[in-house]
């Protein structure tokens, strides 16, 4: 897993990844590669096609809809 502050209490997770690139306090740049998706936890065993990133956001520690975060489409469901 890796976590990056953002500062202005703006936090990102990004989980099951196979490696990361990063260690704990070094300073990334928007569009560095940070690690490799991959099927680590409760992911573990699953078809490779199934590899992905569990991604989240959160603003002084509440989890906030990342689509919101990221400029991304709504699903109004």
């Amino acid at each position: 897993m890796i976590e990056i502050d953002h500062g202005a209490g703006v936090q990102t997770t990004y989980s099951h990844n196979i490696l990361n690139w990063v260690d704990v306090g070094d300073e990334v740049e928007q569009g560095e590669v940070i690690g490799v998706v991959g099927q680590s936890g409760n992911a573990r065993g699953q078809p490779a096609s199934e590899a992905h990133v569990h991604f989240e956001v959160r603003i002084n520690g509440h989890l906030v809809d990342p689509a919101i975060w990221l400029n991304l489409p709504i699903n109004p469901n």
